[in-house]
């Protein structure tokens, strides 16, 4: 661990700072070997990976990225928040503040030490979109609608990835139809 940056081959599961908020690097925590199930008729594994859910990964992300724009863009008078201007920005303080200790960090990082920053980003996000919601003056319905299909994807995604979460009985096609990128081995 110590001698990463040494020339020395890493850990198998290190992933880097610029990975974690693209959810691009999982850790592999527990595995069983192929095994024949006869009330099946047909092999199956079990496989422990903590992984990030994609999508909410990816929203969180997204959305903080859209939150330093909108700190950052001027405001009319008539749409300020205040409020909700400093909430974003001490959130961003915080997201940031746990997030760039590990761009210098040259030895072996994990993708939970992103579980921090990503608290922080997931509370931006809810500012975020409500922001950017009032500054354009959108339709309650359109922000219920907006919410409710957003949570639907997090849930139904949660959904699809909880057998690789929680070791479920798995067969190889299954498995690999859960491995989306490459990294996530």
């Amino acid at each position: 661990n110590r001698d990463v940056g040494k020339g020395r081959k890493g850990h198998p599961w290190e992933s880097w700072w610029y990975q974690w908020p693209l959810d691009l690097r999982g850790v592999a925590c527990w595995s069983t070997p192929l095994t024949y199930n006869v009330s099946k008729a047909n092999s199956y594994e079990r496989h422990i990976y903590f992984l990030g859910n994609p999508f909410v990964w990816w929203v969180a992300f997204l959305l903080t990225c859209l939150s330093v724009f909108v700190l950052l863009t001027p405001r009319k008078p008539r749409n300020s928040i205040p409020r909700l201007h400093w909430n974003s920005f001490m959130l961003l303080i915080g997201y940031f503040s746990g997030l760039l200790p590990y761009v210098a960090v040259r030895r072996s990082c994990f993708i939970y030490h992103y579980l921090i920053p990503l608290h922080f980003s997931c509370l931006l996000s809810g500012i975020t979109l409500d922001q950017l919601f009032f500054r354009y003056f959108i339709n309650y319905r359109v922000k219920i609608l907006v919410f409710f299909v957003l949570n639907l994807i997090f849930i139904v995604s949660f959904w699809y990835f909880s057998p690789l979460t929680y070791g479920s009985e798995l067969s190889q096609s299954e498995y690999k139809s859960l491995k989306w990128r490459e990294l996530w081995n």
